[in-house]
Parts: structure tokens; sequence; C-alpha cells
């Protein structure tokens, strides 16, 4: 085995025990022997961005795009560290050219939502993550940012049908159920909405964004007396919570 060949095998296996910090160091000494090698950019720069050094993996991931800039999977990756940096018209570039390269690969499709989601570009979130079901209709996480994106386009019965199909396969899913009762709550069917509250806070009690809704529910109802008291279960939790602190002052 030769020396790059040694050192790449090193950080290979690192990398996949989640060593990244390790795998960095031996993919830099392969970098050494040879600058330009393509499996050990792409390596360098995909255990740059699980170490959080996003500005390294961006600077990494280019140069191998340099050497193969038809590879979707490194536009993807400089996507996401460009969106973890907040340069999100360029995370959106990025993922574009992913999906234009290979359209058969739902995560590509995934990450160009979020970026539109975070830009607040709805209509176009929504599309992302229908093609992404197409694509892989069973992941969870593509139907619940569709309902969202459903829910941020005011279509709350529309969002609710998704949310139904994912507890049909997973009762228990928290987001699902939370989503679900918060588009209730926007068209105003506060009955149905305060039960699944409750069930959510029957295991977790201390579920601090359930209660904000369920305080502003039974004010928009007139039950004062209960929202005071919700408002104290907040304050409780979170001293500092800023819808709380505004509802009591209010009153």
């Amino acid at each position: 085995m030769d020396e790059l060949s040694y050192w790449l095998d090193k950080a290979k296996s690192t990398t996949e025990a989640g060593c990244f910090l390790s795998a960095i160091a031996f993919y830099e000494q392969a970098l050494e022997i040879n600058p330009n090698n393509y499996e050990v950019l792409t390596g360098l720069g995909t255990a740059f961005f699980y170490c959080g050094q996003y500005s390294e993996s961006i600077k990494v991931l280019a140069k191998a795009l340099e050497i193969n800039f038809k590879d979707p999977e490194l536009w993807d990756a400089l996507g996401q560290s460009c969106f973890r940096l907040g340069d999100v018209e360029e995370a959106i570039r990025c993922h574009k050219s992913s999906t234009r390269l290979n359209s058969k690969v739902d995560y590509y499709w995934f990450n160009l939502g979020l970026c539109y989601l975070h830009k607040k570009w709805f209509s176009q979130s929504l599309s992302c993550f229908n093609q992404a079901i197409l694509i892989a209709p069973n992941v969870l996480i593509n139907y619940i940012n569709k309902g969202a994106s459903l829910s941020l386009l005011s279509r709350h019965k529309e969002a609710i049908v998704v949310y139904d199909f994912i507890l049909s396969l997973s009762p228990n899913h928290r987001i699902a159920s939370t989503n679900k009762a918060i588009d209730l709550t926007a068209l105003k069917k506060f009955d149905e909405a305060v039960c699944i509250f409750y069930q959510i806070l029957g295991d977790h009690p201390e579920d601090v964004n359930c209660l904000n809704y369920l305080a502003s529910i039974y004010i928009e109802l007139g039950l004062r007396e209960n929202a005071l008291a919700i408002n104290q279960e907040i304050l409780n939790i979170d001293p500092v919570n800023g819808d709380a602190i505004a509802r009591k002052d209010s009153n």
C-alpha cells in the first residue's frame, strides 16, 4: 500500500466511526501527498461539514468541484454548508444544481425545499417536498415539511390531511400532532385543538409551545382564568418567555 492509500484508508475508517476530527487530520496528510486528489477533497470537505467547520468545507468542496463539477453529491454538500452559514441564495443555487444533475434523489429536493422555506417562498418549498415524496413516499420528514408549507400558505385543511396521514403511520408523532392542532386553531376548531394539545402535554408537560397555544385559545374564548393559569405554568417553566410575559402584562 502506498502512502496516499494508507492515509486515505485511515481517514475513511475514522469517518465511518464518526471520528471526524481525526478524519480531518488523516485527510490533510493525504492532501499533502496529492493536493488534487478528488476522493481526498470530497472526504475532507464532508469531514469539515460534520465538524461544523462550514467555511473550510466550502473551500475544499469548491476545489473538488473544479475537478468534477457534475457530481450532484458535491453540490448538495456545498449547498448545506452555505445554508449553515446563512448564504441561502448560494445554497439554493447549489441545490438546484444537484436536482438538475440527478432529479431522482429525494434529499436533494428536501434540502432545496428547506432553503425555500427559509426564504418564505412557500409555493416553491411545497413543490420541492412534493417531488421528494414522489421519490421517497415512506420518508415522513418530507410530509412534515409539506404540511408546514401548506400551513404557511394558509391551506390549513390540506395541511391537516397531511398530518393525519403521518399520524396514521406513527400515531405518537409529536410534530405532526402539534402542527395539526395549530392548523385546527387557525381554522378556529378550538375543541379539537385543545384536546390534542392536552394529549401532547400528557406526555410532555413542559411543552411551552403547546401551553402558549392553549393560553391564546382560552383568551380568544373569553376564558380568562384558564388562560392566566396556563400562563403561570409557562412562566414557572420559562420565566423569560416573551409571549407569556406579554400576556401577563396585558392583563
